[in-house]
């Protein structure tokens, strides 16, 4: 069932080599669930240090921030199927 909020999903268990069947199958389950409701989810528990997800988003607004014809050099059509369409990130 679809909501206005993102799911937050915990993965840690998905990086830790104790994890048994369960836990690994219950985060499969609730990525899957939350892919096919809104197509994104929010993750943690996944040990990315803080000061590299702030510099990502410092990129990334970066960015977003050049121009329309800056941006399109490195559009779709020139990355292959990896890419994806080019957004604007959210407000903060």
């Amino acid at each position: 069932m679809a909501t206005q909020q993102l799911p937050v999903i915990n993965v840690q268990a998905l990086s830790d080599p104790r994890a048994g069947a369960e836990a690994l199958g219950a985060v499969a389950q609730q990525i899957a669930l939350a892919c096919r409701a809104h197509g994104f989810f929010y993750a943690v528990g996944h040990a990315v240090p803080q000061p590299l997800i702030d510099e990502l988003e410092r990129l990334s607004r970066q960015f977003f921030a050049l121009d329309e014809t800056t941006k399109l050099q490195w559009r779709m059509a020139l990355g292959g199927r990896a890419w994806r369409a080019i957004s604007r990130p959210a407000a903060s």
